[in-house]
């Protein structure tokens, strides 16, 4: 018998990567402004720092709003830097 719960959790999985991919492949920036709005980036899961590392990526897209909107998601959900578990930079 399957699982209703399995079922919800597999298509929660398939948007979140499809929403990733329109995020860091679409064209068009109303779209990918409607990805970065849906992504969860604050949820605990194994899939959180790629979808955040895939976010802060859209820091450097072509489209200011987006930028903007990136940044403001980021400081909305209080996601601080000590915890993107970035590499240690050396000088």
């Amino acid at each position: 018998m399957i699982d209703e719960n399995d079922i919800v959790k597999r298509m929660m999985e398939i948007l979140e990567n499809n929403l990733l991919k329109i995020m860091c492949e679409c064209e068009n920036a109303y779209f990918r402004k409607l990805a970065i709005l849906n992504i969860d980036i604050n949820r605990n899961n194994d899939n959180n720092d790629l979808n955040l590392k895939l976010m802060l990526e859209r820091t450097r897209d072509k489209e200011p709003e987006i930028r903007k909107l990136v940044y403001d998601r980021v400081k909305v959900n209080k996601i601080y830097i000590e915890h993107l578990k970035l590499p240690a930079l050396s000088f």
